[in-house]
């Protein structure tokens, strides 16, 4: 807007410049060329005081205070300019704040601690995992409510973050924040039109267990206490204001014990599997949605594919409080469970059985040594294994490979036409 604004100025000045010059003889070009410098000029003074007077850094500046306690600058009195700017501007303490680093915030050192602490938990056997904290608006004393996220960064992949850097990109997303809600006093709840209810440690333990969650970093005393009152969890570290439990019953990959059944109705797009039909207070109340907020239905999970053998059902048949038909297997039992950046492998000791593997379903996870990977709600992945050893990877899609060969030929057309060199047209 304003680089139109500024444009609409120039043009103005060349108008009025033009209409003058009407029907006059034609002045040498620097003599005509001096309006169009008077306009960037004056344009240019006008732009600094707007945008120099808030920041502070004009000269002979005074410092004046509001009505309201805050602050603003002005010119000084003896100056005919009587401008003023109220508040001063935010700009140079936001810079200082985003750019003087972890370090120099005066809660690093309880950002250390915490991170040292869940470092140290990672190095014990078998302690790496995820971890969810409860959030709290004053996170941004660390200089950022996303310096916990780096958890993964610190600790070399150790300790997994559930909220995660780049979040958006993830379809888990909506999931993560109804469990923030039930986990936290007070949460952000950022994704918007989820049927959000209030503190709830039991049913947040239980989306823990189902989401692969290691650990559950509690701050408030509510958190603190409802967290040390609840069976599956155990405190295992303090630090700060901190509290870490360790979560049972929450391994990354899980047998199952009924065949998933199949939605035939489902897309599977947002609209379709997370947002319709909306609730009485328009919220989202779509299959995904409704099946991960009653866990009496967690019994039978709910696919977007899956063997022709499993049962197929409409999206209206998953109803709150009437569980679905199962059809029982003999799990299969799971060992040696190694998950790499890119990578998730597994033994088990029987095939055939369906195995739920707690990771983000992305259609570039292909499976090796079992059918699928097939998605599940809210966003997880279900296996058949045909081998005794699954591995998961996640690898490039023939989407990606095709965009990978028009960029190699745009980059070969422009060696080309470099090469051409320079095509000139006649005039006629």
């Amino acid at each position: 807007v304003m680089l139109l604004a500024a444009l609409a100025v120039a043009e103005v000045v060349r108008l009025v410049v033009e209409f003058a010059r009407a029907g006059r003889p034609q002045r040498d070009p620097v003599r005509a060329a001096v309006p169009g410098i008077g306009t960037a000029v004056a344009g240019l003074l006008v732009i600094l005081i707007l945008v120099g007077l808030p920041l502070g850094v004009l000269p002979w500046k005074e410092r004046i205070v509001n009505q309201d306690g805050g602050t603003g600058y002005a010119w000084p009195s003896w100056s005919p300019l009587q401008f003023e700017a109220s508040p001063a501007s935010y700009v140079r303490g936001w810079a200082d704040w985003n750019y003087s680093g972890y370090e120099g915030k005066a809660a690093y050192r309880e950002y250390y601690e915490i991170v040292q602490t869940m470092a140290r938990l990672g190095e014990r056997d078998g302690g790496c995992g995820r971890a969810m904290w409860e959030y709290e608006a004053e996170l941004d004393r660390y200089g950022t409510p996303m310096a916990l996220m780096l958890l993964p960064y610190w600790t070399d992949g150790c300790i997994g973050s559930m909220e995660g850097l780049y979040f958006e990109a993830s379809s888990t997303t909506p999931w993560h924040f109804l469990m923030q809600d039930e986990l936290s006093e007070a949460c952000s709840c950022a994704q918007r039109d989820m049927p959000y209810g209030r503190f709830n440690m039991s049913r947040g333990v239980q989306h823990m267990q189902l989401l692969g969650v290691k650990y559950y970093m509690a701050t408030s005393d509510l958190a603190v206490q409802a967290a040390s009152a609840h069976p599956d969890l155990t405190k295992v570290a303090e630090s700060g204001p901190w509290v870490v439990f360790e979560v049972a019953n929450a391994p990354l990959v899980q047998p199952l014990l009924n065949e998933p059944v199949v939605l035939d109705d489902n897309s599977g797009s947002q609209h379709d599997w997370m947002e319709e039909p909306r609730d009485a207070g328009g919220r989202n109340d779509g299959v995904a949605t409704r099946w991960y907020m009653h866990p009496e239905l967690w019994d039978v999970m709910v696919s977007l594919g899956g063997p022709d053998e499993w049962e197929r059902i409409g999206s209206d048949e998953v109803i709150p409080g009437q569980p679905l038909d199962a059809n029982a297997v003999e799990p299969a039992e799971v060992t040696n469970v190694e998950v790499g950046r890119e990578t998730i492998e597994f033994d088990v000791g029987r095939v055939g059985a369906p195995v739920l593997v707690k990771a983000s379903y992305f259609p570039n996870w292909q499976a090796s040594g079992a059918d699928g990977p097939w998605r599940v709600a809210p966003n997880l992945m279900v296996v058949v294994p045909t081998e005794e050893h699954v591995r998961l990877s996640f690898e490039r899609t023939p989407v990606e490979w095709f965009a990978y060969l028009v960029t190699a030929v745009g980059i070969v057309g422009l060696v080309l036409l470099v090469r051409r060199g320079t095509t000139r047209f006649g005039e006629g």
